[in-house]
């Protein structure tokens, strides 16, 4: 190019302009002389891309439980964080793929495909919340993620359809148009998407959790019945489909709804058993730690209103399914729960165990468990898992005693660790069988006398509670929180306390507490300390033992430099009070008071939080170390032995950690197992 042509500024406006002309044309943009055909082509275009959208959905929802089968066989494990990138990169490729291939630049194609799109996904974001779900060894409740984000994605597609829309009405001059019958009907599915994603905002569905569930079943079927009159040409599938899922649903809860009367016995100012015959669930449960649903008794349209709105409780079944009454641990809070009256009870769910699989039929060759399934009776399940270890804090106890019982039966090596603020809450144990050995952790400051038994005399006859003063008639109505509120009222961190034991010789000695390593409440003065790579833990040096006589003092924090053990607390962000709000208004004198706590003789209970460490590694392991080795010639740690046949290592893929209760309980614990290569199952309920 000549020098005088790159001198002409005029040459270089012009060559801007085309520059900029070419990279406009490559975007997205109105085409206004469009032909007849050009239109039929364009609109059988998109409907295919529906059609392709609505089938691969389904196909993907329905291909989870393969993708979980060849993840486990591939030992693939991703954290939380990845699943979700996964959902979301996966999903916004699927719509945006779909919206945009053969759009030819036209910008109304691509408006017309932003709106067709989310109609097509709606039958598998539908399909994702049926309870139970649909596909097979698949908890509903872990398909919340993904329906969580598919909605997001059908929200803001909605959106920008009917934002492109408006400005094509306003591009062509008929702004006249949105007045129209069929598109007053696209403006109430939008209202009712964009109320669904405000009430799903996390602060307000924690907050508002009722006007969260009744706007968002409410304006499911207003979205379908609105989009069905919208759009053209008709959706008259997509429709049917939508309206199958939903009608099933409702006919599966009148199908599985039982109307039962419960009983109610106050076991600690915090928790309470509930109880009710086996025969009373509509669905036989297989598997432990399943979970009913559960919802007043009404009478007239409003009971009419609630069978078809399914605004229902979750609780855990804590008894096993062989037992003949089915037992659940509640806590009290914003849903009543009252002796001798009547509710609807639907169910039972069953959970999704990776390690527990359902009783071998006969006649089928089925995978033998590794060491359970050595009695043959009713309770004789298929477990994979050789070691387990159990977390629980709080109201979570009703996911760790079934599996417990269950695993401890089946020959399973097992220990359970229960962090409890309220010593008084440690009564509900008395109601169960098989609970030697388990581990208790009182977080706050007790002056309750506890007196021992032998449980082997007792069975199951559980030692009433001596109360000072008396309950009024009204007090006979307790208020307690479901497990499906993250546990809102979940136990504060506080200072250990010396308690009163009448027995002290069957307390466990404990390992010393250490300061918070994680999530401390502002109200805690303890130091935060990093938690430490769980490699390092090799290294630990081993910790001094307590005396006898100081198994209940306050713990020490003198072992900060001896130890790296993972602090286990709960969470510092819920808080609850213990006085129940029938008697809020009493003095505190007059409130119901324990003056003296039975425990089984079985029961270990410890002053302060546990902390996971090299120890409680050891015996998920089935390892030991008691210092240094000499292998050829040099000192090495014991843990960097080989095994050398003579003490056999347990496979950590067969050794499991089971968390469930307040959500920092559950994120610590799972930290720790994942760091040593454990296998990991968490149980937050988080709304």
């Amino acid at each position: 190019m000549s020098n005088h042509k790159l001198a002409d500024p005029s040459y270089n406006k012009q060559e801007v302009s085309q520059m900029w002309e070419t990279i406009l044309s490559c975007l997205p943009h109105w085409f206004d002389n469009i032909t007849k055909d050009e239109k039929k082509m364009r609109k059988k275009v998109t409907q295919r891309y529906a059609n392709m959208t609505l089938v691969g959905s389904m196909l993907l929802i329905l291909l989870i439980p393969v993708w979980r089968r060849l993840a486990q066989r591939l030992h693939l494990r991703m954290e939380i964080k990845t699943n979700i990138i996964c959902i979301i990169t996966l999903w916004t490729a699927i719509t945006v793929g779909a919206t945009t291939l053969q759009s030819q630049n036209d910008l109304l194609v691509i408006a017309k495909r932003l709106g067709r799109i989310p109609v097509a996904l709606m039958p598998a974001l539908l399909l994702l919340t049926s309870r139970p779900s649909p596909l097979p060894t698949v908890l509903y409740l872990t398909l919340l993620p993904i329906h969580k984000w598919l909605s997001r994605i059908v929200v803001i597609q909605g959106l920008l359809h009917t934002i492109l829309y408006l400005f094509y009405f306003n591009h062509k001059g008929t702004m006249s148009k949105v007045l129209k019958l069929e598109n007053i009907y696209g403006i109430i599915a939008m209202v009712a998407f964009i109320l669904i994603a405000i009430t799903s905002l996390p602060r307000i569905r924690r907050i508002a959790f009722k006007v969260f569930y009744f706007t968002h079943y409410l304006m499911t079927w207003v979205s379908v019945l609105a989009l069905y009159f919208h759009a053209r040409p008709g959706i008259p599938v997509f429709t049917s489909i939508n309206i199958l899922i939903l009608v099933s649903q409702i006919a599966y809860r009148v199908h599985y709804t039982t109307l039962t009367k419960l009983t109610v016995t106050p076991m600690s100012p915090t928790l309470a058993l509930v109880e009710f015959p086996i025969n009373s669930i509509a669905r036989s449960m297989e598997l432990p730690v399943g979970h009913v649903r559960i919802n007043n008794k009404h009478r007239g349209l409003k009971a009419l209103w609630y069978h078809l709105v399914p605004f229902q409780h979750p609780f855990t079944v804590s008894s096993l399914p062989t037992d003949e009454t089915v037992k659940l641990i509640v806590r009290r809070g914003t849903f009543p729960l009252i002796s001798n009256h009547h509710y609807y009870i639907t169910g039972a769910f069953e959970p999704e165990l990776a390690f527990i699989h359902s009783k071998a039929k006969k006649n089928k060759s089925v995978r033998q468990p590794l060491l359970g399934g050595q009695f043959g009776g009713p309770m004789d399940y298929n477990i994979t898992a050789e070691r387990v270890l159990i977390i629980v804090g709080g109201s979570g106890i009703s996911f760790g005693l079934p599996l417990y019982r269950l695993l401890n039966y089946n020959g399973i090596s097992v220990r359970l660790i229960w962090v409890c603020k309220d010593i008084r809450d440690l009564n509900i144990l008395n109601w169960f069988r098989g609970i030697q050995g388990i581990e208790c952790y009182i977080t706050g400051e007790n002056d309750i006398e506890v007196d021992y038994y032998d449980d082997q005399k007792h069975g199951l006859d559980a030692p009433t509670i001596e109360y000072y003063g008396s309950l009024d008639d009204d007090a006979s109505e307790i208020d307690f929180t479901t497990l499906g509120r993250e546990y809102k009222e979940a136990h504060n961190i506080g200072p250990s306390s010396p308690l009163s034991l009448s027995s002290p010789h069957t307390v466990l000695t404990p390992m010393p507490s250490l300061s918070p390593l994680k999530r401390v409440p502002k109200y805690d003065s303890a130091p935060v300390k990093k938690v430490p790579s769980f490699k390092r833990l090799a290294q630990a040096k081993s910790v001094p033992v307590l005396h006898p006589d100081r198994l209940l003092d306050k713990p020490s924090t003198k072992s900060l430099n001896f130890h790296e053990n993972i602090h286990i607390a709960t969470s510092g962000q819920c808080s609850f009070t213990t006085t129940p709000p029938h008697l809020a208004h009493l003095p505190r004198s007059e409130l119901p008071e324990f003056e003296k706590l039975k425990l089984p003789a079985s029961v270990r209970v410890f002053s302060g939080r546990p902390n996971l460490g090299a120890e409680d590694y050891d015996w998920c392991t089935q390892t030991s170390c008691i210092g240094p080795r000499i292998e050829h010639g040099k000192s090495v740690c014991c843990r960097d032995v080989q095994d050398d046949g003579a003490h056999k290592r347990v496979n950590k893929e067969n050794v499991w950690v089971i968390g469930a209760g307040p959500q920092g309980l559950v994120d610590e614990a799972g930290d720790w197992a994942k760091e040593g290569g454990l296998r990991w199952h968490g149980e937050s309920f988080s709304v």
